[in-house]
């Protein structure tokens, strides 16, 4: 079907508004349940974009452009513009976002998979991506906006632990400031993603969505993050909806740190006057967590190291103690700069101190017992002292 002209897009379209004199399409990056989103190249910009297309709901397309240009910045694609292709489909342009889907990095039974850089600890790097995550969902709550369908196949991640969150055509104004994007009062309907809803999207209580509806979803992700699945697994959508609806506790495997239980549990609260209040609010907590769980690899890693320092110093090697502890005090005082309450590594710290002050009144024995003595006179006779003055 020949394309349908439209409105040039001051540096987008070009005058013909023609879908392939814009752009050239290429692989295929993503597909969801409405749209598609493919690679493109923009010729007269010489640049890469992605371009989003929708089958029929271009109201859905027009909202999540409004979304991403109200909450603009790091972390979410920036709107270039739209327009309609080959096929008389909405088109929206964005730029191009590089990352992995975070839901491909977290396999069933909760194996997480890191880059060789993060392998030591995968979590902490994963936990690192929710906080940038957490960080993109503060702002928008800032700036008035609720994003509804957080999840971990929303987000691309990177290497270096950051991320981008995606697919803001659910997202709602809680306010009015955002003319632009349906408010959070016009909800008639279920929407979002059956495996991770909150209760009150599936009662449609409007009045209950909001800020701390997100929170729910962040809540989500990190539960994804303990157990290696969505909140909701059951075989239908029905069953689904009907758990989303009851929002049972969890009973989280012994192996998840009792900490994350907590935000979890907290974050997924059946009631949203339970749960923290915002995503900064989430993002806060997380992030003193996982500063406790580093905090205490380090101090782990000093008191092994320490244990095996003192056997060395017993068995006089005083030179190899003194030269290993400066790493060991590394650790010390990173896990105080993490957790400044932390007992065990003062604890350490000072333990460290009486250690290197042991090894310094040793050298200084040795150094005296060593010394040379100086030589007797002839005779034995003992040199007079001669007073002056």
């Amino acid at each position: 079907m020949p394309s349908r002209p439209t409105e040039p897009l001051e540096g987008l379209t070009h005058r013909t508004g023609r879908f392939e004199d814009r752009c050239d399409l290429g692989p295929l990056l993503g597909k969801g349940g409405v749209g598609a989103v493919r690679g493109g190249h923009q010729r007269h910009l010489a640049r890469q974009v992605a371009v989003k297309t929708v089958d029929g709901s271009e109201q859905m397309l027009h909202q999540e452009a409004a979304a991403m240009a109200a909450v603009a910045g790091p972390g979410v694609p920036s709107v270039f513009g739209m327009g309609r292709d080959d096929f008389d489909r909405p088109a929206l342009y964005m730029s191009r976002v590089e990352g992995r889907s975070w839901r491909s990095l977290i396999c069933p039974g909760g194996r997480l998979l890191a880059p060789p850089g993060a392998a030591a600890d995968p979590l902490d790097w994963h936990l690192g991506v929710l906080l940038d995550v957490a960080a993109v969902v503060e702002r928008a709550h800032a700036r008035g906006v609720i994003h509804r369908d957080i999840k971990p196949g929303n987000v691309l991640a990177r290497a270096d632990g950051t991320a981008s969150l995606i697919d803001w055509g659910l997202a709602l104004a809680v306010d009015e400031r955002n003319p632009a994007l349906r408010h959070v009062d016009d909800v008639e309907q279920v929407e979002g993603t059956t495996g991770y809803l909150a209760p009150e999207m599936i009662a449609v209580r409007s009045r209950l969505i909001g800020l701390r509806t997100d929170v729910f979803l962040l809540g989500a992700c990190l539960h994804m993050l303990l157990t290696g699945r969505a909140p909701y697994v059951q075989p239908d959508m029905t069953a689904r909806l009907k758990a989303a609806l009851k929002c049972l506790p969890e009973d989280y495997p012994s192996t998840a740190p009792a900490g994350l239980v907590a935000i979890a549990r907290r974050a997924m609260s059946r009631r949203p006057g339970e749960r923290y209040p915002d995503a900064g609010a989430f993002r806060a907590a997380l992030a003193a967590c996982r500063a406790t769980r580093r905090a205490r690899r380090h101090v782990a890693s000093a008191r092994a190291a320490m244990n095996c320092l003192e056997r060395m110093w017993h068995e006089g090697g005083d030179a190899d103690v003194e030269a290993l502890l400066a790493p060991v005090r590394r650790h010390l005082v990173t896990a105080l700069h993490l957790e400044p309450d932390n007992r065990d590594a003062m604890a350490l710290l000072l333990r460290s101190g009486r250690l290197q002050d042991s090894i310094a009144s040793r050298s200084l024995c040795t150094r005296a017992v060593s010394a040379p003595t100086a030589p007797r006179p002839r005779g034995g006779a003992v040199p007079a002292i001669t007073r002056v003055g």
